[in-house]
């Protein structure tokens, strides 16, 4: 209806301003709203509705920045399709991390809806990518050439970390840390309902609850906290002692077609042994685990992760456990603390030193990474050099873990780099000599290493005592805080008869030193 003495034009101009300011006012009210709100304001009438989804989606942006970091999934260029993948982005996120705090009643007991059981799931499948996603953003590819595909490739959490910025909290994994204080994740170590023994070691990295081991291996610092809501249940020792303790022939570290695949099961065998001891009151190292700085345990990385050998930490904390020769076949049958047989106690590297209860490790960069001043006898027990070599894969699961197959046998791109060490061993002091070995992505994490160092002592005259020499070979962690795996005594025995034992070392700062700033950096030039 016109109004008179006013033109049809500005009448019109009224109207659309009007109806501008309608959605504007919507649009500033739709930012307010939490996730469930702003579903039914959408539904409330057109002027929602296009205030939601108006300027091609913008608001999911905005929402999507409020919560996580910046994605590194790759933009197009077209505004109105990367508006719409950081909507996609976000509700898949929050689908996920919404649905734990829908709380039903079973008898009285508030219990959440999504529960982890062996990862097989529809639901825990769902969820597992979306913590991986959190942490990367982006899918990595495995493939032959893994480095050389994956090198420039960073992950999302810690994208928006600017140089220096030591106070840096990744929303991302605060994201991730809400999720796991809502869920029992963290609370079903290893059990996926198979029997570890009877599988093939082929079988081990390719099962299905691969991608669940790993993002529990992943968030190995939570588990070593002495937090309310962390882990209480101790039970499954007797499996992880047994898993520590075996010969690297019934339980490689590295599994698979190539032997590029993180055995996940006994890497996560080795975070509930040590769990066990430094969490359990009663066992020796407890009360010293404790009574450490938060500073001073296992912690997350604190800048993005990358592809391939990136850094290595000077200072080093950590223990070694040991049982006397006779009764690592027992423990190695299981029969350790089963029938009449009692529990073998393990001993710890400083239990009896209330002054050094943690083994201290420092360990730097070499100058140079020639290959040729390696100790041969040490690559002999180690292999540190061995190129990896890239098979066709026959079998559809095969070609699903390789990414496909090649043309006969090809060298994986690689950049190892050589470290040496010093430490004390009951005030007796050591030197270490090792090399680290990039691995691909584990299940689409990058930052996997293989780590393998050689502990030996020096005697008057600065020669190398070598009947007293101790192998170790591990993984590090994605971020290369914390390191995991197996001593052995090279001159005691091989395969199933070989004496070995479990070992960890965490990055730790010294004089007050930020931790993500103690690191050697590794330059372009350096590997080999």
């Amino acid at each position: 209806m016109a109004v008179r003495g006013v033109p049809a034009e500005s009448e019109a101009v009224a109207a659309q301003v009007a109806n501008l300011l309608v959605i504007q006012i919507s649009h500033n009210i739709a930012v307010l709203l939490n996730d469930k709100d702003l579903v039914s304001f959408r539904a409330a009438c057109k002027a929602a509705q296009d205030a939601v989804e108006g300027d091609a989606g913008a608001l999911w942006r905005r929402r999507f920045f409020a919560w996580f970091e910046t994605p590194q999934f790759q933009l197009t260029g077209q505004r109105k399709v990367d508006l719409a993948n950081f909507k996609v982005k976000y509700q898949q996120r929050k689908a996920v991390l919404h649905v734990i705090k829908q709380i039903f009643q079973i008898r009285g007991n508030a219990k959440p809806t999504l529960s982890f059981d062996t990862g097989r799931r529809r639901k825990e499948q769902a969820a597992l990518r979306v913590l991986r996603d959190l942490i990367n953003g982006v899918q990595l590819p495995i493939s032959n050439h893994f480095l050389e595909d994956t090198a420039n490739i960073k992950t999302e959490a810690f994208s928006d970390k600017q140089a220096g910025d030591i106070q840096y909290n990744s929303k991302n994994l605060k994201r991730v840390a809400e999720f796991i204080q809502k869920t029992n994740i963290l609370k079903i170590l290893g059990k996926d309902g198979r029997d570890y023994f009877a599988l093939k070691p082929s079988e081990l990295p390719h099962h299905h609850t691969s991608l669940l081991y790993t993002i529990q291996c992943v968030l190995a610092p939570l588990l070593f906290c002495f937090d309310d809501w962390h882990m209480k249940d101790q039970s499954g020792f007797h499996e992880a002692q047994k898993m520590v303790y075996l010969d690297n022939i019934t339980a490689p570290i590295l599994t698979g077609l190539n032997g590029q695949s993180v055995n996940m099961t006994w890497l996560l065998k080795n975070i509930q042994f040590w769990r066990y001891h430094f969490l359990t009151v009663g066992e020796p190292l407890c009360p010293h685990f404790e009574g450490l700085e938060d500073n001073q345990r296992p912690d997350f990385w604190a800048s993005q992760l990358r592809q391939g050998t990136r850094r290595l930490g000077f200072h080093w904390k950590g223990s070694y456990a040991f049982v006397d020769r006779a009764e690592i076949q027992i423990i190695r049958k299981g029969e350790s603390g089963q029938g009449h047989n009692p529990q073998i106690q393990d001993k710890l590297n400083g239990e009896e030193d209330p002054d050094s209860p943690f083994q201290s490790v420092d360990l730097a960069l070499c100058s140079t990474d020639d290959s040729s001043t390696w100790n041969r006898d040490f690559e002999r027990h180690l292999n540190s050099l061995k190129t990896p070599k890239t098979k066709d894969a026959r079998t559809r699961a095969q070609k699903s873990a390789t990414g496909g197959p090649s043309n006969g046998e090809v060298d994986f791109a690689t950049s190892s780099y050589r470290f040496d060490g010093d430490g004390n061993d009951y005030e007796e002091e050591f030197h270490m000599q090792g090399w680290l070995n990039p691995l691909p992505p584990q299940n689409g994490i990058p930052g996997w290493q293989r780590v393998t160092m050689m502990k030996y002592f020096v005697d008057k005259y600065d020669s190398i005592d070598m009947e007293a020499l101790w192998a170790y070979e591990g993984i590090m962690f994605p971020g290369g805080m914390i390191m995991m795996g197996r001593w052995w005594c090279p001159t005691d025995g091989v395969g199933e008869e070989m004496y070995s034992g479990p070992f960890v070392l965490w990055n730790v700062p010294c004089d007050n030193e930020c931790v993500c700033a103690d690191h050697n950096e590794f330059g372009d030039g350096m590997g080999v």
